[in-house]
């Protein structure tokens, strides 16, 4: 005989959903071994649970509004986390023309962004999603409940916008 005592296994398994509560927890397993000469062996392991930030909202402005003319301005308001700084990344989709969200390319700490966009003729339809990050890189996302239309009207230059145009030209150079 070899002195050991026979080994017991368990085998739990620890699941947790997302968007099971708004906490953040530790949990702390505990593993003991014993032999026949009264030997013990302790391991431990914390795993600390993240959540992401939540209880905000995200609103487009304007609406609707003229390709490459008007501004566009998105806002994520009042999201927590305690796992600050929060960091915001905004994109799109055209509505009936792409299958995945495209991102404007900026990943700030600023929970706004303006940019203009550019429709396709006569109109297209965007959605806007804002995603909110914490420091170790849990998210969430929030699409803007309101669709923005983005016309694309050009107007032709008139004689006397040309004029203009040449007037200002021709004074910047002489300077």
């Amino acid at each position: 005989e070899s002195g050991i005592l026979p080994v017991q296994s368990f085998n739990r398994k620890l699941r947790i959903s997302p968007y099971t509560g708004d906490f953040d927890a530790d949990y702390i397993n505990l593993f003991v071994s014993i032999n026949s000469t009264s030997y013990e062996g302790r391991s431990s392991t914390r795993l600390i649970v993240n959540t992401v930030p939540a209880d905000g909202s995200f609103s487009v402005s304007p609406t609707s509004g003229a390709a490459l003319s008007d501004d566009f301005t998105f806002t994520a308001s009042d999201w927590v986390d305690e796992d600050g700084p929060l960091k915001y990344e905004f994109s799109y989709i055209k509505k009936g023309e792409d299958t995945t969200f495209t991102s404007f390319g900026i990943v700030s700490t600023s929970n706004t962004f303006t940019t203009k966009l550019v429709g396709s003729i006569p109109n297209s339809i965007f959605i806007i999603r804002a995603k909110i990050s914490d420091s170790y890189g849990a998210f969430t996302t929030d699409n803007s409940s309101t669709e923005i239309t983005v016309t694309n009207e050009l107007t032709p230059p008139t004689i006397q916008d040309y004029v203009e145009f040449v007037s200002d030209d021709n004074s910047a150079n002489a300077d």
